[in-house]
């Protein structure tokens, strides 16, 4: 995908895209930066496309890399987890990396004074926890 090979590359200076194993062997603050915007376009498009081309280049790193970035991400705010929508694209995303990931992320503590349907949030909760 076009818009994101073009977004992470401006944040690295350099074509991580294509090479996206790169991510876990340069600068910290780099790599967070790349990891963060595909983590937001894994949960944050409304268009199917796009989340599954962030996941596909997320899954390509270590799962130890990816349990930590993610909440690193996560509790910097830059996911809104207050979302339905992109509280269950995170979860689907924690799902496909670890058992552990996903219960992290449904014990996260929700800010309800920001969410806009509290019931929408605990179904989300209720069908991942199902699994």
């Amino acid at each position: 995908m076009e818009q994101i090979a073009s977004s992470i590359n401006s944040i690295a200076n350099y074509d991580v895209y294509n090479n996206i194993s790169q991510l876990v062997d340069i600068d910290k603050n780099i790599a967070s930066a790349v990891f963060s915007e595909l983590l937001c376009w894994a949960c944050e498009p409304q268009n199917i496309p796009s989340i599954e081309a962030a996941r596909n280049l997320l899954l390509q790193l270590p799962k130890e890399f990816l349990e930590e970035k993610t909440k690193e991400t996560v509790l910097k705010h830059i996911v809104d987890i207050s979302d339905d929508w992109e509280y269950r694209r995170l979860l689907e995303f924690c799902e496909l990396v670890s058992i552990d990931l996903l219960n992290w992320s449904l014990d996260l503590p929700i800010d309800i004074t920001r969410v806009s349907n509290i019931d929408d949030i605990q179904e989300c909760i209720t069908d991942f926890r199902a699994v």
